[in-house]
């Protein structure tokens, strides 16, 4: 049974401290496959629009 593209099991912890860091890792990410966690840290530093940009990008995003 083919895995559901909708409904990836992986999930990628994006545990930098800034944005820029965390993108040099998204951009070699294919966000059928993935879904992304955004820490505490990151979203300190980079606030909601990083989350949106990653959003707008296809990724399912999810904050811890």
């Amino acid at each position: 049974m083919p895995p559901n593209i909708h409904d990836p099991k992986i999930i990628v912890a994006l545990d930098y401290a800034d944005s820029k860091s965390a993108l040099q890792l998204v951009n070699q990410l294919d966000p059928s496959l993935c879904r992304l966690k955004v820490g505490k840290e990151l979203f300190t530093s980079a606030g909601p629009s990083f989350v949106e940009q990653l959003a707008r990008a296809d990724f399912g995003v999810f904050l811890d």
